[in-house]
């Protein structure tokens, strides 16, 4: 067994005796503590960026889709295979869309007040979302609403908006249209993708309305239904008023 005589301390320490090694621990928990702290404020920073981002894409992916300015650059024949080909998971982007119309654009919701919320919780949030109408006395709940979401984790959030909210009107009209197929979900990807004239060929080959001539379909009046009415589809789709699935 080696004598204590024979022990070596680091030469780091050989000049420093008990109080000033104890006093250098000190100093090493406090910078630690420090570096801890300042990675918790650049995860937060960053969380809040990425939350922000994550809006702000959904922003410019409605205007380019209500724009039809995703066509022409790339081959995609439709806004899913275009978002597939710009490298973004489609599922995702409809969120980010979703959350963009609902807050931003129907009710001019800062992005850096809900960045930091979950994007599935919002999703649902849009759901209760109200706008103000003085003629049916009905105000808006989006500050409450935004509170909400941001105060509570998920769970107790959407339970607290399912106990003191109603589904607005879109949301309400969604529950009463059948759950789409995968199949079917699939062929209307594709047909969001046909022009007017590939849409009036389909019309006819599905022998909607037989007495319209193909020259007269483009006299039909199509009808926008968004992804928050619609959440089995997730985009916006035109369908022929007086169209049945």
């Amino acid at each position: 067994m080696a004598s204590m005589n024979s022990f070596r301390t680091p030469n780091a320490f050989a000049n420093e005796d008990a109080g000033r090694l104890s006093a250098r621990h000190r100093r090493d928990l406090i910078d630690g503590d420090m570096k801890q702290q300042a990675a918790y404020e650049g995860l937060e920073s960053a969380r809040l960026a990425m939350g922000v981002s994550r809006i702000v894409i959904g922003l410019h992916l409605a205007t380019l889709q209500d724009t039809n300015g995703w066509q022409g650059r790339s081959g995609a024949k439709s806004f899913r295979r275009f978002l597939i080909e710009e490298g973004m998971e489609p599922t995702a982007a409809y969120q980010y869309m979703i959350v963009a119309r609902a807050f931003l654009l129907d009710h001019a919701v800062a992005p850096e007040r809900i960045a930091m919320v979950s994007m599935r919780v919002l999703v649902i949030a849009s759901r209760y979302l109200c706008m103000e109408d003085e003629s049916k006395g009905i105000e808006s709940n989006v500050d409450e609403i935004v509170s909400i979401v941001k105060s509570m984790p998920s769970a107790e959030a959407l339970q607290s908006l399912q106990d003191r909210f109603e589904l607005n009107e879109a949301a309400t009209t969604s529950l009463d249209r059948p759950k789409l197929s995968r199949p079917v979900v699939s062929i209307l990807n594709s047909v969001e993708g046909l022009t007017h004239d590939g849409r009036a060929e389909l019309y006819q080959a599905l022998r909607f309305k037989p007495d319209v001539l193909v020259n007269e379909i483009s006299k039909v009046k199509l009808i926008r239904i968004p992804a928050v009415i619609r959440p089995d589809v997730p985009f916006f789709t035109e369908y022929p008023e007086g169209f049945t699935q």
